[in-house]
């Protein structure tokens, strides 16, 4: 199953790269800057690019970007996702300076 995490570069995106790649899975990370997707591909054994170029052939999308950043990431990426099923992993956490709400 070919999985692709759009924000895949991020510390979340990373940690589950590497772990479906552990698995057997053939994942892509993805980034809005095409260099930096590769980049972190590499480092992770795993392929890399732009978000545009991993969600085109994949069977099941990730998206790991801010919650801040999810519905303009989906609405920039739904054309190349098409009927892909997609997995936020976006969590909708405020950061106050009274801590986390």
């Amino acid at each position: 199953m070919k999985v692709s995490i759009v924000g895949g570069t991020g510390a979340f995106g990373r940690a589950l790269a590497a772990r479906l790649r552990d698995l057997d899975f053939d994942v892509a990370v993805g980034s809005r800057e095409q260099q930096r997707g590769w980049e972190r591909g590499v480092e992770l054994g795993v392929r890399g690019g732009s978000n545009e170029e991993i969600v085109r052939d994949a069977d099941l999308v990730v998206l790991a970007v801010k919650s801040n950043a999810t519905l303009e990431t989906a609405r920039e990426l739904a054309e190349g996702i098409g009927e892909t099923p997609v997995l936020c992993v976006a969590s909708d956490l405020f950061f106050t300076e009274h801590g986390i709400l």
